[in-house]
């Protein structure tokens, strides 16, 4: 109860000064404004990137848009804030500090926070751009935006924007777009697989769908794989960098040929969950083995490995592969003995691809090759094989399963000529034996 003879409140039957209540509310004020200030403050010096924040800043969902132009910063949740901290505005400081963004949910078990964290990794310069910069302006719940940010990705992963042809436009203006478009006369091979499928020529990074990104073919069948990346082919294009795992949640890509550039590092295990058909990764200089795990994606026709900086050795579930009709994996490290699966692979000296085939170990490994002159895929043409194996660094004997399949024996065979390095690997069955350079 106020007084205004005295200028007092009553409180509790006690008598207090105005002035002691106007001093304690300030002080209150003060408190609650500087825990306000010093939570904007810990939020703020997270990052710095532009990633946008979360839609309403409460669902830990990132929409494309807000009031109809791009307003994000990063992507926060307030749901995974500490309650005293939202609430109450009292958070000691240390756990303020302490309260992490969160990304899209869209990322999460594709790619680590860790890598998302570093801002100049190549899946977060694709997450900024594309919330930030791409002109698409998908949602991100679009059934599309997790392909597109895997796309991006790669693109930042291989050296994207130095590239030869067909780069990203330098912005979204048109001008800029149709300079990219003229810089850009790139397409993939369109092998005849008995589905429909069409194929990209625009630059990568454009305002438009993955699909019409140059060097890309998708699936166009009226099915669940209508509009999902079947095909990234480039050769010669000064590509440069590394293979992110990610590429492993294109689940529908079956053709991956990334010939003629500078790609190191490994090559991805999580490849082998793929239902690819060729995998031509030559001319690089990618090292350590081939994982094991390739050789679980059994829809492979075609390995082409060779010209890489490869080690180890063929492993024992290259029989797991009986579609393949052609491996090549000359001018590498690799070493151990040929595996006696070999010999059961009967598919070797069928062909269907559109350039000459071979199984190559030559100058490491072994050799045979398959000439063809059909792109289909559906039908198969026999010519001759030819088996070499020279100067490498293979050891042993040549297992004789795979000598029972020269075409000369009686058990009909495919293999017309088998050629090795007789002084390193024991082969009575080779058609020739060469002198090791």
């Amino acid at each position: 109860m106020y007084n205004t003879a005295c200028s007092t409140y009553q409180i509790s039957g006690r008598h207090i000064p105005l002035f002691s209540v106007v001093i304690v509310a300030m002080k209150y004020l003060m408190a609650v404004s500087a825990a306000a200030v010093a939570s904007a403050v810990a939020v703020s010096s997270m990052e710095h990137r532009s990633l946008r924040y979360s839609k309403a800043g409460k669902t830990g969902k990132s929409s494309k848009r807000s009031g109809g132009s791009y307003s994000y910063s990063y992507s926060f949740s307030l749901n995974n804030m500490d309650a005293t901290a939202v609430d109450g505005l009292n958070a000691p400081l240390q756990e303020q500090q302490e309260i992490q963004p969160t990304f899209p949910h869209q990322v999460i078990g594709i790619t680590s926070k860790e890598t998302l964290d570093d801002p100049s990794s190549p899946q977060a310069r694709a997450l900024h751009w594309i919330m930030n910069d791409d002109g698409m302006t998908l949602d991100v719940d679009s059934p599309k935006w997790t392909q597109r940010y895997i796309m991006a990705s790669f693109y930042f992963a291989t050296g994207g924007g130095g590239w030869d042809e067909c780069n990203a436009p330098k912005d979204n203006s048109q001008s800029a777009i149709d300079e990219a478009n003229e810089n850009c006369t790139l397409s993939a091979t369109e092998y005849n697989i008995g589905k429909k499928r069409v194929y990209g020529t625009k630059p990568w990074l454009s305002p438009v769908s993955v699909c019409e990104w140059a060097s890309t073919a998708c699936h166009d069948a009226d099915n669940v794989k209508k509009g999902t990346i079947s095909q990234i082919e480039f050769e010669d294009n000064g590509l440069e960098g590394i293979l992110i795992d990610e590429l492993s949640h294109l689940y529908n890509l079956q053709f991956l040929l990334l010939e003629k550039g500078k790609l190191s590092g490994n090559i991805p295990s999580q490849l082998g969950q793929l239902p690819l058909i060729i995998l031509d990764l030559d001319y690089n200089q990618l090292g350590g083995d081939i994982p094991d795990e390739i050789y679980d994606a059994t829809t492979l026709q075609q390995i082409d490995l060779n010209n890489n900086q490869l080690g180890g050795i063929i492993s024992p579930k290259i029989k797991q592969l009986s579609t393949l009709t052609f491996f090549q994996v000359d001018n590498n490290m690799m070493e151990g003995t040929i595996p006696e699966e070999m010999g059961d692979m009967k598919k070797l000296g069928e062909c269907s691809c559109s350039l000459f085939m071979s199984m190559l170990f030559h100058s490491n490994l072994w050799y045979i090759i398959i000439y063809a002159h059909s792109t289909s895929l559906s039908s198969i043409h026999i010519f001759t094989a030819v088996f070499t194996l020279s100067n490498n660094n293979f050891t042993g004997t040549m297992p004789p399963e795979v000598c029972d399949n020269i075409k000369s024996n009686t058990q009909g065979g495919r293999l017309e000529t088998l050629i090795a390095d007789c002084q390193q690997v024991e082969c009575s069955c080779c058609t020739e034996c060469i002198e090791p350079l």
